[in-house]
């Protein structure tokens, strides 16, 4: 019922109510308008002034104004695809158009962002969601880091849409930050042990197997400490093993880098090139391989960068120079990753200060 009565549609957002006049209603980005028309006006004449109004309210429709969340996620996976975690940006992004998809985007302010994060921080993790499995929030609460990354994709979405200076939700909410990691590394005669073991399991194989291509894989995350991403973005014209140096495309906002190669890394290069190895591959099976021939069950394959780095950092490499090799992008990563390693080298060197003067 309305202040016209009871009405019935006869056509997509057309009306006749009971005394026989029409009605045009259309919605565009939360704008509504209706118009009425006589008794009797034909429905050709209906749909065209229906289809007017909606490309009348599109154009006036402010530039801010762009629409739900929805609806603008559209255009913004549209002009973010092909990029490094394209497919990991677009599951944060879902679990935004879970709590405000509908909503109008402009009307989506910090309050609505802190109350998010504050229920995601209670039951944010969620199961399903693909093919024609239902998304489903779980009771298990959202990790800081899946936190941060959600608020770093919403904030990216208004400034990819609305230019770069435009304000967001999230600008006056707390990002939200892990604690520091404790980088745990796994001793150099384990992760000799399991190469030894991937080398003889892939003697005797074609030079293309598979076995070798694990094998060369295993050796070059374990020898030149960069990450799986790193290596899967890897191509044949990246590595200079004339020049002894391999560009490493960037990863994790890092900037592209180069580094030294040494003879054990560029032994590496060459299994890897040779087996055909180069490419995207399962690092999850690459890790349960590697577990079982002895790596560790509970740490990732991820950690022999970790290992390398740390080893270092006690053979007394220069911390600038262990920066520009890990590809962070600022000092204060490394820095923060490797502050307990770097306590123990500040002991060390006190000690072998101890008796310079005679005091005491």
């Amino acid at each position: 019922m309305g202040r016209h009565g009871a009405r019935r549609k006869i056509a997509k957002n057309i009306y006749i109510d009971a005394a026989g006049y029409a009605s045009v209603v259309v919605q565009v980005r939360g704008e509504q308008q209706e118009l009425r028309f006589d008794p009797g006006t034909e429905i050709e004449i209906l749909e065209q002034q229906r289809d007017q109004l909606r490309a009348d309210l599109h154009d006036q429709a402010p530039a801010s104004a762009r629409g739900t969340l929805a609806h603008d996620a559209v255009r913004y996976l549209k002009q973010i695809a092909g990029r490094p975690g394209f497919k990991a940006d677009r599951s944060h992004l879902r679990a935004w158009l879970d709590k405000f998809g509908p909503r109008q985007r402009s009307r989506i302010d910090a309050g609505d962002v802190r109350t998010a994060i504050a229920e995601w921080r209670k039951h944010g993790t969620h199961v399903g969601g693909r093919g024609a499995r239902v998304r489903k929030a779980t009771k298990a609460p959202a990790s800081e880091k899946t936190l941060m990354e959600r608020y770093r994709v919403l904030r990216h979405l208004y400034k990819t849409l609305d230019g770069p200076k435009a304000k967001t939700p999230c600008d006056d909410v707390d990002r939200p930050k892990p604690a520091a990691a404790t980088p745990v590394g796994v001793h150099i005669s384990l992760v000799q042990k399991v190469a030894t073991a991937l080398e003889a399991r892939a003697r005797g194989t074609k030079v293309r197997s598979g076995e070798r291509q694990d094998f060369a894989r295993y050796l070059m995350l374990t020898t030149t400490l960069q990450r799986p991403a790193q290596l899967m973005r890897a191509i044949a014209e990246d590595f200079h093993l004339s020049s002894q140096f391999w560009i490493v495309r960037g990863a994790k906002g890092g900037p592209t880098h180069a580094i030294h190669l040494n003879k054990e890394m560029r032994q590496a290069v060459k299994l890897f090139l040779a087996a055909g190895a180069v490419g995207r591959y399962n690092d999850k099976q690459l890790l349960a391989l590697a577990r079982a021939h002895g790596w560790p069950a509970t740490i990732p394959l991820y950690n022999a960068r970790h290992s390398g780095a740390i080893d270092a950092i006690e053979a007394g490499a220069d911390l600038g120079d262990l920066q520009a090799m890990l590809g962070h992008a600022s000092i204060d990563t490394t820095r923060r990753f490797y502050a307990g390693i770097l306590r123990l080298r500040q002991k060390n060197v006190g000690k072998s200060l101890e008796g310079r003067l005679k005091i005491g």
